[in-house]
Parts: C-alpha cells; sequence; structure tokens
C-alpha cells in the first residue's frame, strides 16, 4: 500500500528506525546504533511513519529572573540567525522562538523549535542546546542553576 519505502524513518512495536529492507515475509529496520530489528510482514501495525512530514527539534533554555526578557528575546535572535547559518544542512531555515515556556522556580524558561527533518531531529536539539548556551554566555546571558538558600537561627 505506500504506507513506508525503503530510506524511510518508521517507528513500529516500539522501534524507531530506517526501513532497510522490504521483503515478501519481513522488513528490516536499523536503529542509530546499527541495530537491525526483522519484523514479520504480518506483524507490522500501528507504524509511524516519521518521514512523511517536517519533524521538530525543542530546545528549552534558562534564563535567570534577573535578565529581562526583552533583552534575552534580542540575543537569542543574533544566535539563532548564527545558528542556521553554521549548520545549514541541519537547520533549512532559521529555528523560531516560540516563546516563555515556563517560570521555573531558579528560571525562566524559553522555548526554541526548529523545523528539521526526522533523520537530524536529535543532532539539533543537541546542536541548539550547545549553540544556544554558547552564544547566549558570550552575549552575557548565563543559565542558571539551582540555588539553596540556608539562613542561620540565632
Amino acid at each position: 500500500d505506500n504506507q513506508y519505502n525503503v530510506g524511510d524513518i518508521i517507528e513500529v512495536a516500539g522501534f524507531r528506525g530506517v526501513v532497510s529492507e522490504i521483503g515478501i515475509r519481513t522488513t528490516s529496520l536499523t536503529d542509530t546504533g546499527g541495530n537491525v530489528k526483522i519484523i514479520n510482514n504480518s506483524d507490522m501495525r500501528n507504524i509511524v511513519n516519521l518521514s512523511n512530514k517536517a519533524s521538530f527539534a525543542v530546545c528549552d533554555f534558562p534564563i535567570p529572573y534577573e535578565v529581562k526578557i526583552a533583552d534575552a528575546e534580542v540575543a537569542l535572535d543574533k544566535v539563532l540567525n548564527t545558528v542556521q547559518e553554521k549548520y545549514p544542512e541541519v537547520f533549512p531555515s532559521k529555528p523560531n522562538y516560540s516563546g516563555v515556556q515556563l517560570l521555573d522556580a531558579s528560571a525562566v524558561v524559553l522555548r526554541v523549535v526548529a523545523e528539521v527533518d526526522e533523520g537530524n531531529r536529535f543532532k539539533a536539539a543537541r546542536l541548539l542546546n550547545r549553540e544556544l548556551k554558547e552564544g547566549m554566555e558570550s552575549l552575557g546571558i548565563s543559565c542558571p542553576y539551582n540555588q539553596i538558600v540556608v539562613h542561620k537561627a540565632d
């Protein structure tokens, strides 16, 4: 039925991989670690074809409460421009700033989403994490870390 083809990335029965072979009785999937899963075609049910549509890499980036959100958004825009220029093969377009995701206990969390090919989804998320940390720090905005304040009782 042409639901998936060799080269597509699919998920079936909790296994995610590239369709490496489709035979008369079995289909072979290869995951990113090189592991091959052979599944009887009669057992191919509830398949998710991840190659049909664009995928999204998501990065949540915390900033200290002391930093004005507007200032962080200006810095973030500069960093996102360089990410797309630096890795055009991973990011066909500039990643998008989605807004404030969370007001956490020790940080304001900003969300960045990039539309990518499914084969680059995890690589793109790792690159975004790295480039956002490095880029934002170079512009004077560091990642906060959990702190505990202890008061000594007299």
